[in-house]
C-alpha cells in the first residue's frame, strides 16, 4: 500500500505527459486521455493519495476547473480539449486551489505562446502583435476567428500541464505564488 500513492502519482503525470504530446502533436486533446485523468484524480481522491478532500471534492475540483476556462473557450481563445484537460486534472487538488492553478497556468501560458509567436514569426511582429492586443482587446484575433490552418497555433495543454506537474510535486507552490492577502 505505500506503493499506491507514488503510483498514482505517476499515473497522474504520465497523463499530463500523454496530454501535451497529443496537443503539440495534434493541436488537440483527445476525450479519452481527459476521461483517464478524470478516473486517476478520483481513484486517487478516493484512496487518499491527491490533494484533493475525497472524491465529492476532486468531482466538485473538476467542475471548478471547467468554470475557470469555460469563458475562454466561448472567447475562441482555447480549445475544448484544453477546457477538459484542465477540468481533468484540477480533480488532483482542492476546489479552492484551481482558481491559483488557471491563474498559473494563464500567466506562464501568456509567456510561453508568446515565445511561440517569437519563434514561428520573429520578434518585431510578435511585439507589434501584442501591442495591438493590448491596444485594442475587443479587436484581437482569437482561434475562432482565425484560418482553420493557423488556429490554436499554441498547444495551451503545455502550460497547464507544467503547473499542475510542480504543483503536484510541491503543494505548497499555488499558496505560495498567489496568496488572497
Amino acid at each position: 500500500m505505500q506503493l499506491f500513492g507514488p503510483a498514482m502519482l505517476v499515473a497522474y503525470l504520465t497523463c499530463l505527459f500523454v496530454a501535451v504530446v497529443s496537443d503539440i502533436r495534434n493541436r488537440r486533446v483527445s476525450n479519452r486521455t481527459n476521461s483517464v485523468l478524470v478516473a486517476v484524480t478520483v481513484a486517487a481522491a478516493a484512496f487518499g493519495v491527491s490533494q484533493s478532500v475525497g472524491v465529492v471534492g476532486a468531482l466538485l475540483s473538476v467542475v471548478t476547473g471547467f468554470a475557470c476556462w469555460i469563458g475562454f473557450w466561448l472567447l475562441g481563445v482555447l480549445g475544448a480539449g484544453d477546457v477538459k484537460f484542465f477540468a481533468a486534472a484540477a480533480g488532483w487538488f482542492a476546489p479552492s486551489t484551481s482558481w491559483r492553478l488557471a491563474i498559473l497556468s494563464a500567466l506562464l501560458g501568456g509567456v510561453l505562446a508568446f515565445a511561440w509567436s517569437v519563434t514561428r514569426r520573429g520578434l518585431g511582429v510578435s511585439l507589434r502583435s501584442l501591442a495591438l492586443t493590448l491596444r485594442h482587446p475587443a479587436q484581437a484575433r482569437f482561434g475562432a476567428r482565425l484560418p482553420a490552418a493557423h488556429a490554436r497555433a499554441f498547444p495551451y495543454a503545455l502550460p497547464m500541464a507544467i503547473v499542475f506537474a510542480f504543483c503536484s510535486l510541491f503543494p505548497a507552490l499555488p499558496f505560495l505564488l498567489i496568496s488572497p492577502r
